[in-house]
């Protein structure tokens, strides 16, 4: 079973990397975190550490965990696959259950993580949280393809790039990440995450247009929210915003609004 702090532990033969971040007094809930993937999951993860311990504060355990092929799980990223990522979510879900007894669960997916977040909530029967994301796998994909043709055309990148030139690579990859071809079949062929039961939304006020069809239900501040877009730099996490969004996760994992 899993304890405080971080650690490994088995998913069916796999060594998956994981950080439980207990409630500091009351428990009243707790979360699974489904990060997300490829050069995102790299530039966010100080915000969800800052994250899981504000909600520590608000009496909600966390566990949050590295897909197999990804961060300090076992696997290189030619492993990374959405299916594999609900079965590595479904282990880690094991490891919150047993850690946290009969505490109610909720399952926070970020971005590509929504995916699988959606779908191991459909499964189990939990509620889901989305932070910031796709409404389907094709777009997903596409804006994806597009970033990654963006960075391999720009000449600040490479300046012995010619301008209107793409750096070629020796293999498929997306955003420095070698991937297998059944990465991309799988996540453009993925239920939208909007087909979970009553999905809560997490959203920046700049991107409510491309959620049109839902409601966003906590506007994040931009600091929260831009860190999508970086590359080459690493912005702050103030404090006082994820100190209040982790209130509003909170109030909403506690049933009230």
């Amino acid at each position: 079973m899993i304890v405080p702090g971080a650690q490994f532990f088995s998913a069916g033969g796999r060594r998956l990397f994981g950080v439980f971040s207990p409630a500091r007094e009351r428990a009243d809930a707790a979360l699974l975190l489904c990060p997300p993937m490829l050069h995102e999951q790299i530039r966010s993860h100080r915000l969800w550490a800052l994250l899981a311990h504000a909600l520590a504060g608000q009496g909600i355990s966390t566990l949050r965990f590295d897909y197999a092929g990804s961060g300090d799980s076992a696997g290189d990223s030619r492993t990374l696959d959405l299916g594999e990522a609900v079965i590595d979510a479904e282990y880690a879900l094991a490891e919150l259950r047993a850690a946290t007894s009969s505490l109610p669960i909720h399952v926070l997916g970020v971005r590509l993580g929504g995916f699988v977040a959606a779908e191991l909530a459909r499964r189990e029967g939990l509620p889901v949280l989305l932070w910031q994301p796709f409404e389907q796998g094709e777009q997903a994909w596409s804006e994806l393809q597009a970033r990654d043709l963006q960075e391999r055309r720009s000449t600040r990148r490479f300046p012995f790039l010619r301008p209107g030139r793409t750096r070629v690579v020796a293999e498929h990859s997306v955003m420095g990440f070698a991937l297998q071809e059944r990465f991309a079949n799988r996540l453009i062929s993925a239920r939208s995450p909007f087909d979970a039961t009553q999905p809560y939304v997490l959203d920046a006020d700049a991107e409510v247009d491309r959620c049109h069809r839902h409601t966003v239900d906590v506007a994040l501040p931009m600091a929260l929210s831009d860190w999508a877009g970086w590359i080459d730099i690493t912005g702050p996490f103030p404090p006082s915003d994820v100190e209040h969004t982790a209130l509003r996760m909170a109030a909403r994992m506690r049933g009230r609004t």
